[in-house]
């Protein structure tokens, strides 16, 4: 679960990616493969930061 103060980042990091990797398989293009690698690795990374904690409790 992300908190909704980093649903904009995500998504956002998210939808480059999307577009990168869909540009880099339409042009066969290497910079647009790394460009869509690396904003998936921060959109993972952002996804991560603005996680929201478990709740403490024995269940």
């Amino acid at each position: 679960m992300l908190h909704g103060e980093g649903l904009p980042f995500v998504v956002g990091a998210t939808g480059v990616a999307i577009i990168a990797l869909v540009l880099a398989l339409r042009f066969r293009s290497w910079p647009l493969w790394l460009a869509g690698f690396g904003s998936l690795v921060v959109a993972l990374g952002l996804a991560w930061l603005f996680r929201a904690p478990a709740p403490m409790g024995g269940g």
